[in-house]
């Protein structure tokens, strides 16, 4: 039953690494941060930041390898449409439209771990 339940727990444990969600803080005085991660093979990280009407997100996902390992994009709040499309390694801005919860998702579509780098602000 022990081994069953560790099982458990560990099968929970990977697939909560696979697709992960946090909220973007700043820190005090500031406008930006700098967020790096590790996605595991197929995961994708979902990065919520909130912002007001006529602000800018700009950001760029940083990554030294093949563009193609890596796809993101931009959401705005209550909606599951793809708002910026966003390729790795370009800088990318969105005005905002709509205040609340933006999401920046990052998706990993190799078959490997890969680390990137997000760069963000908000003006």
């Amino acid at each position: 039953m022990y081994f069953i339940l560790s099982l458990f727990i560990t099968s929970y444990s990977l697939v909560a690494q696979v697709n992960r969600t946090e909220t973007v803080r700043f820190a005090r005085g500031t406008s930006g941060a700098v967020l790096t991660r590790t996605l595991a093979a197929r995961g994708s990280n979902t990065f919520v930041l909130n912002a007001r009407r006529n602000q800018t997100i700009n950001f760029t996902i940083g990554y030294d390898f093949a563009d193609g390992d890596l796809e993101g994009f931009l959401k705005e709040p209550n909606t599951q449409t793809v708002s910026l499309n966003a390729a790795p390694k370009a800088p990318h801005e969105f005005k905002i439209k709509r205040t609340g919860n933006h999401q920046i998702v990052v998706n990993n579509k190799t078959r490997r771990r890969v680390t990137f780098t997000l760069y963000v602000d908000v003006e």
